[in-house]
């Protein structure tokens, strides 16, 4: 099996950077991380400012880059309904009073009803107002998204391929949807049948582990989203959260710097990211927990009147400590 390399922050910004460079072949990009690493606080607060500083400074082919967008698509149930939402992120509102008409088109794909207009023409619809080859558009929560991953990821080569668009998407790559609800059940079916013998027969019944093993060996194939993959996708980045770099980032975002409570959580941050390193846990959110529960605490231990005025510091610090590792055990627990 093959080590997994996580690039830095900064790597995967120097990557981002050269692939909106790069003009020899049309191709997206995919950041691949598992859920609550914190992708998406990475791609608001690290990689758009620093893409957005960037293209700022830059003309290409005559071409000035005009800004990123970024459209979730988390819960997004059809193209049009994509269609939809990344129409209005893009065209400026100096332009919008033009597209009244257009909208109610697009409130009536929204409704369900049958419109035929090929998702296809998005493109050329986009271009009658703003040139969509200046914007860099990022997709997130590809995984979350409830159409189907063929037509969502060939809606977006369109851009790719006939607009020339820089395109970043943003998933947990392993909870992408893949399979048929119409011949799945059929499949764990066939693969719990001991008559078809494929490695060697164990007794009792099979686990849950062995069934989909089975199912693998008898159903190879490559699924659509691979064929697509292979298309539309020329680079993954495999992202996992530089704790060095996140901790104190959340620290400073939370928590006024005057705070006592700021200065000390600083001074334990190596303690806290030598934990989760240990525990190989980069889950995002498990500090976030951590950090919504100390400030809580924290308001609570200055109400009480202390005899010695050094009395709240020597709590807080214990506090702090047997906080952060109950909370990291509890968090972890409810995950489980």
């Amino acid at each position: 099996m093959h080590e997994i390399i996580y690039p830095t922050n900064d790597e995967i910004i120097s990557i981002v950077i050269d692939y909106i460079k790069n003009s020899i072949y049309k191709y997206a990009i995919l950041i691949d991380g598992e859920w609550g690493s914190g992708k998406t606080w990475f791609i608001k607060n690290m990689l758009m400012p620093e893409i957005n500083k960037y293209i700022k400074n830059i003309i290409k082919n005559d071409l000035q880059y005009k800004k990123t967008v970024y459209l979730s698509l988390n819960g997004l149930e059809s193209i049009n309904e994509i269609s939809a939402k990344l129409f209005f992120s893009i065209i400026p509102e100096d332009k919008r009073t033009i597209t009244k008409n257009l909208s109610s088109i697009l409130n009536t794909f929204l409704k369900g009803r049958n419109v035929n207009i090929n998702v296809n023409d998005i493109g050329n619809l986009l271009s009658s107002f703003v040139n969509i080859s200046e914007y860099i558009i990022i997709f997130d929560d590809l995984e979350r998204c409830k159409c189907d991953i063929a037509e969502t990821l060939g809606f977006i080569n369109g851009f790719v391929e006939h607009n020339n668009t820089k395109i970043i998407l943003v998933a947990n790559e392993s909870e992408i949807e893949v399979s048929d609800s119409y011949t799945e059940p059929l499949k764990y079916i066939a693969a719990t049948q001991k008559s078809i013998a494929i490695e060697k027969q164990t007794e009792g019944s099979f686990t849950i582990e062995q069934i989909k093993e089975r199912i693998d060996k008898m159903f190879k194939e490559e699924s659509k989203y691979d064929r697509i993959k292979e298309k539309l996708i020329g680079q993954t980045i495999k992202y996992r959260p530089d704790l060095n770099k996140i901790i104190p980032a959340l620290i400073k975002d939370n928590i006024d710097e005057k705070n006592f409570l700021y200065r000390l959580l600083l001074q334990e941050q190596g303690n806290f990211i030598k934990l989760m390193q240990n525990d190989c846990s980069y889950n995002f959110r498990t500090f976030q927990f951590f950090l919504s529960i100390i400030i809580k605490l924290d308001k609570l231990i200055r109400k009480v009147k202390y005899e010695e005025k050094d009395e709240y510091e020597k709590i807080i610090k214990i506090v702090i400590k047997y906080c952060f590792h109950i909370s990291f055990i509890f968090y972890q627990i409810g995950r489980a």
